[in-house]
């Protein structure tokens, strides 16, 4: 009965009123203390003890001067279960209490904590705080206590209710977010927390990721204790900036390539030049002067290197070039029989330009040579002694012996200007430059190589012969795609005779896939019947696709009496030959010319032009009445086919 009482229930409703004047007025307070506007907390109801806390420690203030901020706000019931413990606290140790749940200077949403998955962050109180996502869960904590309620926005940023109060050394202890796994063997180093942290909070680690293999030269913690105030002012984007300064992308850069080289120039991903320089003397390695110390620590993410300074431009770690390169000719010097040509070179100033353009290859006269010359080198000038060696030297590469086998003739000009054939006899199986023998090879340095000579090369001596000019085989077997027909060109002595015969041709050669369909019906075929298949695929003289194209469709006579038609679709732009496509039109050397096809041309098929059915004459290749017998048996045909191109090719080749 007493709960029906209309006084009860006046009462009731009195005290409602009451509590509601008094939290509005609290907000009211609040408020006009300060700029920020903390209604939206009010009106969530579930707040007052936080709010109370806020206005007891007059903390609105410091607040409003650091927004906008986020806060982690304790729901009342949080404050309920701690009560008795804030009881013997003062206002100033409350206030620490309530400070250490604000975060200055950024409103942290939560899509920025999903998105990011842990955040590590420090309070206004000086209290750490790890924010994480576990998405196993969906749920969000912050020192492991629960975060229940989001982005309550306001004035002042952002707030979201917990469900306890941090208190330091009770409750809302701090647990590091978990590193990257990239990060795991530099993390076990144990001195890089802020370099970690650093590529962390600036969104960074995706960099790295998306960008490894690569060199990061990573400062210590000591490195950036020493810039920390500078860092501190600094954007996230100019602390990227900074950290990029420290990647070179694309190779992974260990310690033993650094002392080998002696130097080596890079430019980072930040658009920093780096001189990377090991010091002999000192046995020590620097970048761009500051010390690295820490040296292969493998990853994911390629190699790391530690370094004592962070390089930051225009304070520390400003670009120093690598020294000049001075080669070392002690290689060849110590052979004992090059002395003469050792000093030709670093007399004259010749080393400086040989060690600016290493790797090079010297074309070296040994001694006897010179001896036999010394009236004539004697009377040189420091210049004309200068031009002599470069005349001996082919600068930025290195030619080994193997280069002039596989070739064959090599033609250079050396840096003297000289015109130079370095040839390989296969009959007495040694090198020659210009007919001058190499007799010694491969002396190996730093400067790159020198093969020794039995003679000087003088700017008017006889001798220069150029290379042969490739013949359209050597440039078909380039390509790789023609192996199968320029080796029964190389191996078929009868077909090489028969296009020796003929003179000059035009080849239309099937490519190895080509071939590789009728592999099974080549393999039955002997060595005359090879030659008249290739025979239906060559036709005498040259004629070039341009003709073709000009004439639109064309008869053909091959070397064995059968015909093909070359014709030029202009709707698909293409040549065909029989119903063969050109895919290699216009390979053609001094006295014939190959177009390679797409298929094997059956001699026994007949194809006329669409307007001139009978046989034309083309200017270049003229066209023979078609035999009064034509092989059709699918079995001729296979064997008509391989000759003509052999034919051809294998003149092109003698």
């Amino acid at each position: 009965r007493t709960l029906f009482n209309p006084s009860f229930l006046l009462l009731f409703i009195i005290i409602i009123i009451i509590m509601k004047v008094t939290i509005t007025l609290l907000a009211l307070a609040l408020s006009a203390a300060s700029a920020a506007d903390f209604s939206p907390i009010v009106e969530r109801g579930i707040y007052e003890s936080l709010l109370q806390l806020v206005n007891d420690t007059n903390a609105e203030a410091l607040i409003d001067d650091n927004a906008p901020v986020t806060i982690f706000g304790p729901k009342d019931t949080a404050f309920n279960v701690i009560s008795s413990l804030f009881s013997g606290y003062t206002t100033e140790q409350l206030g620490d209490i309530l400070l250490d749940h604000v975060v200055a200077g950024e409103a942290i949403d939560s899509a920025k904590i999903v998105e990011q998955g842990c955040m590590e962050v420090e309070t206004l109180g000086g209290l750490m705080l790890a924010i994480k996502f576990e998405s196993a869960a969906s749920a969000v904590t912050v020192n492991s206590i629960p975060v229940t309620d989001f982005n309550i926005n306001g004035g002042y940023g952002t707030m979201h209710g917990i469900e306890g109060v941090m208190v330091e050394g009770i409750l809302g202890a701090f647990e590091p977010c978990p590193k990257p796994p990239i990060f795991d063997p530099i993390v076990a180093k144990g001195t890089y927390s802020t370099l970690i942290d650093l590529v962390i909070d600036t969104n960074s680690v995706a960099t790295l990721e998306s960008n490894a293999p690569m060199t990061i030269f990573g400062p210590k913690d000591a490195a950036f204790a020493t810039v920390s105030e500078g860092l501190a002012e600094l954007s996230t984007e100019e602390i990227q900036a900074i950290l990029l300064n420290h990647l070179i992308l694309g190779e992974e850069i260990e310690t033993s390539t650094i002392i080998s080289q002696g130097c080596l120039e890079r430019v980072t991903a930040g658009g920093l030049q780096v001189g990377i320089l090991f010091d002999p003397d000192t046995s020590s390695l620097t970048i761009n002067g500051v010390t690295v110390s820490d040296f292969n620590v493998n990853g994911d993410y390629g190699i790391f290197q530690g370094i004592d300074q962070v390089l930051v431009e225009g304070l520390q770690g400003d670009y120093i070039p690598c020294p000049p390169f001075e080669a070392d000719f002690s290689p060849i010097r110590n052979r004992g029989i090059y002395l003469a040509l050792v000093n030709a070179i670093t007399s004259s100033g010749a080393d400086v330009e040989i060690s600016a353009n290493a790797p090079v290859t010297i074309l070296g006269p040994n001694d006897i040579a010179f001896a036999s010359v010394a009236n004539i080198v004697n009377g040189l000038g420091q210049q004309e002694l200068k031009d002599l060696a470069l005349r001996h030297t082919i600068i930025g590469e290195v030619i080994a012996p193997a280069d002039v086998v596989d070739a064959g003739c090599l033609e250079k000009v050396t840096a003297g200007g000289l015109n130079v054939a370095i040839r390989y006899n296969s009959t007495l199986d040694q090198i020659d430059v210009n007919g001058i023998v190499v007799g010694d090879l491969n002396v190996q340095g730093d400067y790159g190589v020198m093969h020794g000579m039995q003679a000087v090369l003088f700017e008017n001596s006889p001798g220069y012969v150029p290379c042969p000019a490739p013949t359209f085989v050597d440039l078909v077997k380039e390509t790789g795609n023609y192996t199968t027909i320029v080796s029964y060109i190389m191996e078929n002595s009868l077909l090489q005779q028969e296009l020796a015969r003929v003179g000059p041709v035009t080849i239309f050669g099937p490519d190895d896939n080509a071939f590789a369909a009728v592999a099974s019906d080549l393999a039955q075929a002997d060595e005359t019947q090879l030659v008249t298949i290739l025979g239906g695929h060559v036709v005498q003289q040259v004629f070039t696709a341009q003709q073709v194209i000009d004439l639109g469709c064309v008869i053909l006579r091959t070397v064995i009496q059968t015909t093909v038609r070359v014709m030029y679709i202009e709707d698909e732009d293409v040549i065909m030959v029989n119903d063969a496509k050109v895919i290699l039109p216009n390979v053609q050397d001094e006295t014939s010319i190959f177009h390679g096809i797409d298929k094997v041309i059956d001699s026994g098929e007949r194809f006329d032009c669409p307007i001139t059915p009978e046989p034309t004459r083309t200017p270049t290749a003229p066209v023979i009445p078609p035999p009064t017998t034509v092989q059709s048996s699918a079995s001729r045909f296979r064997l008509s086919i391989v000759f003509a191109a052999s034919v051809a090719i294998t003149a092109f080749a003698l």
